[in-house]
Parts: structure tokens; C-alpha cells; sequence
């Protein structure tokens, strides 16, 4: 049940009572990591709850990579066309929040390309 929840309905996360050790333990020797954790369930009632979330796979990594890559490279041509302009000091918004961009979207790249090397 667990295999087709992910495959064919996409799970990704999941809630545990953190009571429940041995479900816990399953979950956990099927790939899933604990992301967080709540005090009370979802009605209030005083039972910490474990959220889980399954990694993605080295193919969901390598696709936001390209994703990554494709939004950097649309990024730098805007940057470079807005900084082309005559009139600079009117697109210095634009031009930092382009700047801001591609530095994060760096930072994520960088940070795929670890978990993708953890696979090899």
C-alpha cells in the first residue's frame, strides 16, 4: 500500500504518532526521515505527531537541476538585457532582484549537486 501511495498517488509526506516507535521504525526503513515534529495531532489532542517526508530520487534531483539550470540561464539574459539599458538607475529594482535570483537559485544548484554525488 505504502509503494503505491507513492508511485501512483505521489505521496511525499506523512504524519506518525510518535507513541507508535514501531511505525515510526517502518517508515523510516522505507527511506522516510523525520522533517518535524508536533506537540498535538490534527484535533488538538496532546499526542506528539512525527511529519515524515520521503527524499527525493537522484531522477527527481536531476530534473530540478535542469529546471534550475534553464530558469538561471533566462535569468542572466534578462540581467544582462536590463543592465544594457540606457537609463540604469531606472531598472536597479530589477536588476538586484535578478542579481538575488540567480544567487539563489545557485545556492539550490550547488545544494542538488551534493544529495545527486551522495547517490555515486
Amino acid at each position: 500500500m505504502l509503494a503505491f501511495a507513492v508511485s501512483e498517488l505521489g505521496a511525499r509526506r506523512l504524519d506518525v504518532n510518535e507513541q507508535n516507535p514501531q511505525a515510526q521504525g517502518f517508515y523510516e526503513h522505507c527511506g522516510w526521515h523525520v522533517i518535524g515534529r508536533s506537540e498535538t495531532d490534527e484535533q488538538g489532542e496532546p499526542y506528539p505527531i512525527l511529519h515524515m517526508e520521503l527524499p527525493p530520487t537522484p531522477a527527481e534531483l536531476a530534473e530540478a537541476k535542469r529546471q534550475i539550470e534553464s530558469t538561471l540561464h533566462k535569468l542572466r539574459a534578462t540581467l544582462n538585457s536590463l543592465e544594457a539599458k540606457n537609463e540604469l538607475g531606472r531598472y536597479q529594482s530589477q536588476i538586484t532582484l535578478a542579481q538575488r535570483r540567480i544567487r539563489a537559485f545557485g545556492i539550490a544548484n550547488r545544494l542538488i549537486e551534493v544529495e545527486i554525488a551522495r547517490f555515486c
